[in-house]
């Protein structure tokens, strides 16, 4: 698992000072608004899984997503919702 820091952000447009409303990581939000400044106060850490079997574990441990009962692929493999369709 892996830590993914994201904020909410003042940035600069159209001449003016805005602040998003939206939460954005720094490499996403550079991108387009490299001048922008974080709000400290809105910080907001999430875990995000970073390998298949991580993601098996969120899901199951999700209350309100994913599938209780892992679905079963013709080989016996684990397929996660979006792979149903292939095989």
């Amino acid at each position: 698992m892996k830590e993914e820091i994201s904020y909410q952000w003042r940035c600069l447009w159209i001449g003016k000072w805005i602040t998003t409303r939206h939460h954005s990581t720094e490499e996403s939000i550079r991108k387009e608004h490299p001048e922008a400044v974080p709000i400290l106060s809105s910080k907001i850490t999430r875990t995000v899984p970073s390998t298949h079997e991580e993601c098996l574990q969120a899901m199951v441990n999700n209350s309100t997503g994913g599938v209780s009962r892992p679905m079963m692929g013709s080989d016996g493999s684990l397929l996660m919702v979006w792979e149903e369709g292939k095989q």
